[in-house]
């Protein structure tokens, strides 16, 4: 239902994660990918209130790391 409501703001390939704005509110969300080996789970998550969400998209976003 998020991103329905949401516009893709950028995404990083080498990162396998997008940031997309919520038209309505104006939240903005990341997605990300995780990957076993055996099969992928992508999920979404706030993304931090930064001021420049675009810079830590591509600087510093991390996603889940396996354990």
């Amino acid at each position: 239902m998020i991103l329905a409501n949401a516009d893709l703001i950028t995404q990083s390939d080498e990162k396998w994660m997008r940031l997309y704005r919520c038209r309505t509110c104006g939240t903005e969300w990341a997605e990300a990918c995780y990957s076993s080996g055996h099969m992928e789970i992508y999920y979404l998550f706030p993304a931090p209130p930064t001021g420049d969400s675009v810079r830590w998209l591509h600087e510093e976003a991390a996603g889940l790391l396996p354990s």
